[in-house]
């Protein structure tokens, strides 16, 4: 197989986890392995390469089951991976998560924290549970922590990437 091939292998198995990240779910790639009649061999050095070089995938504890990492959330929307109307969503998402809790940081302080149907509304998505997936993400990179199961804050990363480089919060 040549390098090519392994590109479009890999593309596709970042498609597929990025189809199964917005669903908050799993994938096994055993399925995808059988329909492209991939060679196993092959496949599990493309695996490797996006999991320990890139950090792009992690194993889920369950042989051929795996996850995107934040990285490769974000590497599968920078490349044309997923589709334009999928990252619109999600980065429109994601902007109103970081807005609605850094409006709340600035209206009640840095303790103050919503629950995730409160920060759901007004944000571009079909359900409040959807929110879910994007506040996970903005988890996974430190820019929100969890206050609770449900409710969430933004953290000084947070308010640094949602207001530029240059906003200092003290000085």
């Amino acid at each position: 197989m040549n390098d090519q091939q392994r590109r479009d292998m890999a593309r596709k198995v970042l498609s597929v986890l990025y189809g199964t990240w917005v669903s908050h779910g799993h994938q096994s790639l055993n399925a995808l392995i059988d329909a492209e009649q991939w060679d196993k061999r092959v496949f599990d050095d493309v695996i490797q390469s996006l999991e320990r070089d890139h950090g792009l995938v992690k194993l889920d504890g369950v042989p051929n089951v795996f996850d995107l990492t934040p990285k490769g959330v974000l590497y599968a929307e920078e490349n044309g991976i997923a589709t334009e109307d999928e990252v619109s969503q999600h980065r429109a998402a994601r902007a109103h998560v970081l807005s609605y809790l850094a409006n709340l940081y600035d209206t009640e302080g840095s303790r103050a924290h919503a629950i995730y149907h409160e920060i759901a509304k007004g944000a571009p998505v079909r359900h409040e549970l959807d929110i879910l997936v994007d506040i996970d993400l903005l988890r996974d990179l430190d820019y929100v922590e969890a206050v609770s199961s449900n409710s969430y804050r933004i953290t000084r990363d947070g308010l640094r990437f949602h207001r530029g480089e240059n906003y200092s919060d003290i000085v």
